[in-house]
């Protein structure tokens, strides 16, 4: 499985999808149709196994003095991450294919 639906509120249009980053290694979501706590709002094309989203997902985070630093950014096109040259991870640049989900780990 390479996305997980979720829902945000009892309305259809409040959904998005979870997938799996492999650079990382821990789930991004991407709101659907709805506008994001940013404002930015995302379209799907419906393929859960070649999605399409659009436009680009930024995920950040923000220092001490408000600075925002990209942590992860990329496109999801028919079922490849295209990672933008702006990422501080070891896949920046570099077009992966969306992976499913990891198995789940046990400690031990």
């Amino acid at each position: 499985m390479k996305l997980r639906p979720y829902s945000g509120n009892s309305d259809a249009a409040g959904r998005g999808y979870h997938h799996w980053c492999p650079a990382c290694d821990e789930p991004h979501g991407i709101a659907v149709g709805i506008r994001n706590r940013n404002g930015a709002v995302w379209s799907f094309n419906g393929d859960m196994d070649r999605p399409t989203f659009t436009p680009s997902v930024r995920c950040f985070t923000t220092d001490e003095e408000g600075h925002q630093h990209t942590l992860c950014h990329y496109f999801i096109t028919n079922g490849q991450i295209v990672f933008c040259s702006d990422n501080p991870h070891a896949l920046n640049g570099q077009t992966v294919e969306l992976p499913d989900w990891p198995e789940r780990r046990t400690d031990g």
